[in-house]
């Protein structure tokens, strides 16, 4: 009869004042042991807090170092595979200076030779050793 009597007071409570009631979720005897307000950190706890936050803390720095070794990495393939592109540029524009130079000398040597075979075609024809062209 006594739990009757109890769960029909817990429903009552339960109707009127909502699940957070007095007596169900806290005991009505006090704080229970296992209570927040009681915890209390011992030197182990403090030690496993520092340990724990010390690791995350190396991990981190870990991480930033690896991180910063691979943009190194990176920087030094980048300025190499730059470095052999302009090796490469400079290679192609000396070869095309060259080309370049060669093409008008030899435009200068055709007018030279055209100039000279048209001396020596004067000369052939003054001496009369060849004719000019039939007119």
């Amino acid at each position: 009869m006594v739990n009757g009597a109890v769960n029909a007071t817990r429903d009552a409570h339960v109707g009127r004042e909502g699940f957070w009631a007095h007596g169900l979720v806290t005991p009505v005897g006090g704080r229970r042991d296992d209570d927040a307000a009681k915890f209390r950190l011992t030197i182990r706890d403090v030690i496993l807090l520092l340990a724990g936050c010390l690791a995350m803390y190396g991990a981190q720095i870990g991480v930033q170092w690896g991180m910063r070794s691979d943009i190194r990495d990176l920087k030094t393939a980048f300025e190499g595979y730059q470095q052999k592109q302009n090796d490469t540029n400079g290679s192609l524009q000396r070869q095309i200076d060259e080309t370049r130079r060669q093409a008008n000398l030899a435009i200068v040597n055709n007018a030279e030779t055209a100039k000279e075979l048209s001396e020596l075609r004067g000369y052939l024809e003054g001496a009369g050793i060849k004719r000019g062209r039939p007119k």
